[in-house]
């Protein structure tokens, strides 16, 4: 009897071990699967464009928040405390 190629080389792995294990076992079962969603040429094109969107967004808010951290940082440093 042929077997597949991934059970072969599934038995071929697991034989030394045989001799040191108890009751081992392995399955594989090859299917056919129908109605798979991918992502095609129009989805891969809208997902590059909202990626660079929001690259491009973020390119100007990022630095506004870091400054503003910093200035909020030196305001509670400085001013915040009160002995």
């Amino acid at each position: 009897m042929a077997y597949h190629p991934v059970v072969a080389e599934l038995a071929a792995e697991v034989a030394p071990s045989r001799s040191n294990r108890h009751d081992q076992g392995a399955g594989v079962k090859v299917a056919e699967i129908n109605d798979i969603k991918t992502l095609g040429p129009t989805h891969a094109t809208e997902l590059v464009t909202t990626i660079s969107s929001i690259v491009a967004v973020s390119k100007f808010f990022a630095p506004l928040v870091f400054v503003l951290a910093l200035v909020f940082a030196f305001i509670w440093i400085f001013y915040g405390t009160s002995i």
